[in-house]
């Protein structure tokens, strides 16, 4: 029987929360890792794994990590004197926590899934190569069985 990892799980889930709650702006997310010079071109989304280890105190659970960017328009000039408002990206990682929620709390989808439950631990605003906080880093937290160790397959 096939399986499909949690952290393949979580990825997919997030890209579908994700591309249903930016639909209206035509925002894609793909799979990988965006390149830091991504976003002259418009708004841009990614998702992609991060580490994945057992939970403190019991290895029957499992913790996949993945990480979401949004990158939002930027120019490639560098001007110290140019101030972007961070609202817009403030706002964006409101909309993506209430997505997560959303989605990352309602289960499983069928029974050999392996991924329980998501939610993001933590918002990051790194500087776009101009300078400005037009883009985010949101790091997601997963709880999954660890079907190597309870016997279970999926």
């Amino acid at each position: 029987m096939a399986t499909t990892a949690p952290e393949t799980r979580l990825r997919e889930r997030l890209i579908e929360a994700l591309t249903a709650e930016f639909k209206p702006e035509g925002i894609r997310f793909l799979n990988d890792k965006l390149h830091d010079s991504k976003g002259r071109e418009g708004a841009i989304g990614a998702v992609y794994p991060g580490p994945t280890q057992a939970a403190a105190g019991n290895e029957l659970v499992i913790e996949p990590t993945a990480f979401i960017q949004l990158f939002g328009k930027w120019t490639a000039e560098v001007d110290p004197d140019k101030t972007i408002d961070p609202t817009p990206v403030e706002e964006w990682a409101e909309r993506i926590r209430r997505a997560c929620h959303s989605d990352g709390f309602e289960g499983t989808i069928d029974a050999d899934e392996h991924l329980w439950f998501y939610s993001v631990s933590r918002v990051d605003y790194p500087q776009d190569p101009g300078g400005n906080i037009t883009r985010l880093l949101v790091t997601v937290i997963g709880k999954a069985q660890n079907a190597a160790l309870s016997g279970a397959s999926g």
